[in-house]
This record gives structure tokens, sequence and C-alpha cells, in this order.
């Protein structure tokens, strides 16, 4: 017989494995002193009725895009390295036939360093104000900020070669939510808590999942493109590996098991209108943007 499930008011499907029934809790406005603020992550956070709440400019519509294009690519200049950008065309919602960007090149770059290579565009016009690579490790504190930037627009990560290293090719493409990541939805029954404002909900089926479980024993089952934060930035749950750290209520935490899960079961897409964060099992996790 099917059960309700408390935190998100849905009917749990009766056939879903065991692994997936979800832990019933009631639906909290308020996690009081149970959330710890990041440890040197809190100056970016405050406290709005027991939720902290990332402070960050709002976002249009336009942060959701997909880009088509070839493949980012880095070559050995000599004393430094290039990063060479070609054609990209760029569709919103709103231009279904998209706007098409001129290739570039980015030069200076250090050696075996990973970045993310971006556009300012907010004008969505095809001529660019500005473009650059911001490295993927800077300090965590500075990750949603820099991904929230105003008319940026994110084309694809490369990590350029090492001196006299052969050339190296990066993302060809990208969307979703705020660029190069495509949002995602986590498994019925996980507990969210947004940052600000009510989470809007669509449930529908899914069959691919990524299970990671952390150092401090949380799990979080969510599609493969579900967007969560490292050191490296936004970044999809299958793309993550063990031993690396991620973004949660309780800080830097590591990964320490992650698997491959096939099984039919309900997903939730969460999109929340303000702030678009929000913890799942206590893991930050970016929304997705349109339902």
């Amino acid at each position: 017989m099917p059960f309700k499930d408390i935190a998100l008011g849905g009917a749990v499907n009766p056939k879903q494995p065991s692994r997936f029934q979800p832990t019933l809790v009631p639906r909290e406005t308020s996690v009081g002193p149970r959330l710890k603020r990041l440890e040197g992550f809190n100056a970016k956070f405050i406290r709005r009725g027991g939720i902290p709440v990332l402070e960050l400019p709002a976002r249009s519509v336009f942060s959701t895009y997909n880009i088509t294009g070839g493949a980012i690519s880095a070559t050995d200049a000599g004393s430094d390295a290039t990063v060479n950008v070609p054609t990209k065309r760029i569709f919103w919602p709103d231009k279904v036939d998209g706007v098409q960007y001129r290739p570039f090149s980015l030069t200076g770059l250090a050696y075996s360093t990973s970045f993310q290579v971006y556009i300012d565009n907010p004008e969505r016009n095809g001529i660019e104000a500005n473009h650059g690579a911001i490295p993927t490790s800077a300090a965590p504190e500075d990750i949603l900020v820099r991904q929230d930037t105003r008319g940026r627009i994110y084309l694809g990560l490369i990590t350029t070669p090492a001196a006299l290293g052969g050339d190296t090719s990066g993302s060809g493409g990208g969307g979703g939510t705020g660029g190069d990541i495509p949002g995602g939805c986590v498994l019925e029954g996980t507990t969210i808590f947004p940052f600000s404002g009510d989470p809007i909900i669509k449930e529908s089926e899914q069959e691919e999942w990524v299970e990671i479980k952390l150092a401090d024993g949380r799990v979080l089952i969510a599609t493969p493109k579900h967007p969560v934060y490292s050191d490296a930035g936004k970044t999809p749950l299958n793309l993550i590996s063990c031993g690396e750290e991620i973004i949660t209520d309780k800080g830097m935490v590591a990964v320490v098991e992650k698997q491959t899960i096939q099984n039919k079961a309900i997903k939730l897409a969460v999109y929340i209108p303000t702030g678009h964060l929000y913890w799942a099992n206590g893991i930050l996790s970016h929304n997705l943007k349109i339902l």
C-alpha cells in the first residue's frame, strides 16, 4: 500500500525498490540550531527564519541556456598556455534560433590549470563585452558568486597543458542552469531546505541515478547531472570523484563512495524562484531553472 511522503506531500510509488524508500520527516521551515554555518564559507551567508541565505544578485531567465559548437582547446604557446574557443551558438528559451558568438583566443594562461571559460553579454546580441577564464581552484566562498555574475555565460571547462605538453581539449558545449552544467533532480524523499522562498516541485520517472556517500555518513541519490559544488565550482554529480570534497551545511566534506544505479523511481525537479540554491540532504545544490 502506498504511503504519504510527509516531507514533500506526495505518494510514494509502491513499486520502488526498498533502497529508495524515503525517510519520513516532517516538512521543516526552520532548521534552527541543527544547521551549522559553513566554516570558511559562512561570511557569504545570513540567516532568515533559521535558514542560511546566500546574498547573490537575482538572475533572470537568460541564465538558462544551451550551447552548441566545437570543443574548447588549449595549446602550449612556448612560455605559457593559450586557450582557443571556436564559434558558439547559444540558445535561450526566448531565443529558439540561437545567437552566434565569434571565436576567440585567451593568451598568457598558466600551465596545468583548469579554467572556466566565459563571455559577458547581458544583451544576448552576439557581441560580448568581455571574455576570459577563471581558475576553478578559486576559494570555495567565491564559487557561487562567480557563477551568478549577471550577463556571464559559461562556455565550458578546459585544463591547459603542461609545459612542453601536448594540446588539450575541453567541453564542447553546455547549458542548463547557469552555463556548462545542466540542472538536475533528486530522488523522491530527499530532504530539501531552500535558502529562501518555497520550492516548486515537479515529479516524473527516472531510471538512471548516481548515489554518493559522504565521510559523515550522509547519502544523496540524484540524477547524473544534478549540480553540487566542489572546489571546481558547480559540478554534475556524475563527475564528482571519491575523495573529492563538496560543500555541505557542515562545511567541506569528502565523498567516500559513489555508484551508478539503474532503477525506475520518482525524481523531483526542484525550482526555487528566489536564490535558486538549496540543501539536498544537507548538500549544497542548484535548482532546475525551468520546470
